[in-house]
């Protein structure tokens, strides 16, 4: 599935629809101290980027939080809606995270998410995240919190390298592999 994604105000409608039906989500899985629900007030502030997936017809399809605890940036409140689950969409939500997370010079990001949320955490091993220890105000003697984090590259750093003038020369004259 083809998404468009931009940060937009978590309070507007959309928003709150999204977060509700996230809440809604994780309130079946986990008893209530097992959640750690962030409003859309919070998710408004300063310290936060939120980020919404729509589709190709504009409807809001998922969403994902950056928040900036001023040495790393922590992943907050990523969901896809049912309907467009297993379309690549959570994976696009994590990608943009990442890259404003570098643009604002947060390359240690962190995350906590569920243990019966097994789809999220293969989601987050594949793009790299390791397991680490609770951090924040998260209680570390959660039996259903996971954390994991992750060292970002600096911004330019998985870009190809340009050819140099030499390169260049050679490739011009045929002379280059």
């Amino acid at each position: 599935m083809t998404v468009a994604i931009n940060a937009e105000d978590p309070r507007e409608e959309d928003g709150v629809a999204l977060i509700a039906d996230l809440d809604a989500h994780l309130s079946e899985m986990y008893e209530a101290q097992y959640n750690f629900f962030l409003g859309a007030d919070v998710l408004a502030g300063d310290d936060t980027v939120f980020l919404v997936a729509r589709d190709g017809l504009g409807k809001a399809v998922g969403c994902v939080a950056l928040r900036d605890h001023g040495d790393f940036g922590e992943i907050k409140r990523m969901f896809v809606r049912e309907s467009a689950r297993r379309q690549g969409v959570a994976a696009e939500l994590l990608e943009a995270a990442h890259r404003v997370a570098r643009a604002l010079g947060l390359l240690h990001v962190r995350l906590e998410t569920g243990d019966r949320q097994t789809g999220a955490i293969a989601l987050y091993q594949r793009a790299g995240y390791r397991p680490c220890d609770a951090f924040a105000d998260y209680p570390a003697d959660s039996p259903h919190n996971r954390f994991f984090d992750i060292h970002l590259p600096p911004p330019g750093a998985d870009e190809p390298a340009k050819p140099g003038f030499l390169t260049k020369l050679l490739t011009m004259l045929g002379l280059a592999h």
